[in-house]
């Protein structure tokens, strides 16, 4: 039984009804146990030491008469590229002088599959690194491994001396960042949490997103990160709607093609990896915590919204999350280097051998696509280019943390705030992996177990076009003020590894910029 009361608040993307509040009315979100509430998606209380305490949504849409005025850093927004142009009245140095460093996680694919991490969320397609709380009431990764349970981890330059951890990954449709102007098919969003408290740090790093844009083209081959993501979600989606007495979906083009009471079928491929319901285990989506949200659970609001009262969750790091990298720079671009062409020799093949034609044995030996090398970061590695737009911003959900007029206060009005990194090349993925993650988010149904959402019913936050059957879970766009600080980093910020980078770079700024934008020649301009 389903008990509906004060944390039953939601939010949408289409417009308010009742106490589903759409984008225009996201201030109204309200949440009384951080645990438990619908509306605040992942519960973020990202820093260590910081508390939530109340909804930071403004309303300040784009292109309107900016009734926010210059007090705000609301995200999503456009990134413009003239950021970078010397000697114009939008210029802004770019003053981080290296690419952001990333080393792996300890957990697998199939860790991450076990313990539920591939979750199909009212707002998102998510995958969430699995945690877990030991008998001191202290949390750590769920992935132990022979070099320790590390975490995944990113160095941003200039300002921040600490790694950033990742805590999960949300892909979204479309893209909610437009650049230029141009939106994008899609946008996969890295949220992180700084590995030190404020106390420990001297300054208030909160929490982080590094973002890539996926863009279909009609020439290019399936992404594969992505193709077993979706093979991973449908195995999801099809354990619930089993559980639910709900018939199998329509088979995909690049998964095992699974149809229940079949005598020769025994199980889908890409179920063994996930949880059985046995031993209690209920399956809610809403309850696959990431780092951030077992963070918020010893955490409780004072009336002005900020106690540092009650101490940090102790987050477990075991010592080798310090240790130097496995590779030097150099052995690092050598790497890249070779990606880079067996990347290349990928998109040729699939050109010369005339497109999607896999015939069934070959699919069947790839259908699990564990013959493909994961890594945590993979999107980060798949984009194939160092540079990036960074600026200042908010949470893209309920409650969009990131309270501008506590960011004020700050040195340098940064503190109380989302740390974006967007990488200026979209990821080229197939029409039909664009068209599936649609599918996958409009015919969403709650978990069978479900003890916070009405078990087995269909629910999406997206609205959905009634002629196309696309849906839209990205937040409006909202206008550019002050507080953002947007800065674009390029080739003379400093030299690339990727050989991708190394030829854009050749051009004059102005080309490289606006002309062919990208490392790849999939689109001409925006």
């Amino acid at each position: 039984v389903v008990v509906l009361g004060a944390n039953d608040d939601r939010f949408n993307y289409r417009k308010t009804g009742g106490n589903n509040y759409g984008p225009e009315d996201w201030n109204q979100v309200s949440c009384s146990d951080k645990d438990k509430c619908l509306g605040w998606p992942d519960s973020w209380e990202l820093s260590r030491g910081w508390n939530l305490g109340g909804t930071s949504c403004r309303w300040c849409p784009a292109n309107t008469n900016k009734k926010c005025g210059n007090t705000h850093h609301q995200s999503p927004i456009d990134l413009k590229r003239n950021k970078a142009v010397n000697n114009t009245a939008e210029f802004n140095e770019c003053i981080d002088v290296h690419w952001m460093k990333y080393e792996d996680s300890s957990c697998t694919w199939d860790q991450i599959a076990q313990q539920g991490g591939f979750t199909i969320e009212p707002h998102a397609l998510k995958i969430t690194q699995p945690t877990e709380k030991v008998a001191d009431g202290s949390l750590r990764l769920q992935c132990p491994a022979d070099g320790g349970r590390k975490w995944g981890k990113i160095d941003f330059s200039k300002g921040f001396s600490q790694w950033w951890f990742l805590s999960h990954i949300d892909f979204k449709v479309p893209s909610e960042h437009s650049q230029e102007g141009k939106f994008y098919s899609g946008e996969i969003q890295m949220a992180h949490f700084y590995s030190v408290t404020g106390q420990q740090a001297t300054v208030d790093n909160e929490m982080a997103h590094v973002t890539m844009f996926i863009q279909e083209y009609d020439n290019v081959p399936p992404y594969p990160y992505l193709e077993r993501a979706i093979c991973q979600w449908r195995a999801t989606e099809e354990e619930h709607r089993q559980a639910c007495g709900l018939p199998s979906v329509a088979p995909y083009p690049g998964c095992y093609p699974h149809v229940r009471n079949r005598e020769d079928d025994t199980t889908i491929p890409a179920k063994r990896n996930l949880r059985t319901t046995s031993g209690g285990d209920d399956h809610d989506d809403h309850e696959k915590k990431s780092a951030v949200d077992h963070m918020t659970e010893q955490l409780s609001s004072s009336e002005d919204g900020f106690d540092d009262s009650k101490p940090p969750v102790h987050v477990q790091i075991d010592p080798e999350n310090f240790a130097e990298h496995s590779m030097t720079d150099e052995e690092w671009e050598e790497w890249v280097h070779a990606y880079s062409e067996a990347d290349k020799e990928r998109f040729e093949a699939w050109n010369e051998g005339g497109g999607d034609s896999m015939d069934e044995d070959a699919q069947r030996k790839l259908l699990e696509w564990d013959h493909m090398p994961f890594h945590n970061y993979q999107p980060l590695i798949d984009v194939k280019t160092e540079y990036y737009f960074r600026y200042s911003g908010t949470q893209t959900v309920p409650p969009c943390y990131g309270p501008y007029g506590k960011a004020v206060e700050t040195l340098g009005g940064r503190g109380f705030t989302n740390h974006w990194r967007i990488m200026k090349d979209p990821i080229p993925v197939h029409p039909r992996q664009v068209t599936e993650m649609h599918r996958l988010l409009r015919e969403r149904i709650n978990p069978p177990l479900s003890t916070v959402r009405p078990a087995c019913e269909e629910e999406t936050a997206a609205a959905v076009d009634s002629a196309t059957g696309r849906v839209n879970v990205a937040r409006p766009l909202q206008y550019t003020a002050h507080g953002h600080f947007k800065v674009f980093c390029e080739c003379q910020d400093w030299r690339s590894k990727w050989p991708d980078d190394r030829e854009w770079c050749k051009a004059n700024q102005k080309h490289r910029l606006f002309d062919n934008p990208y490392n790849h020649d999939y689109a001409r301009g925006f």
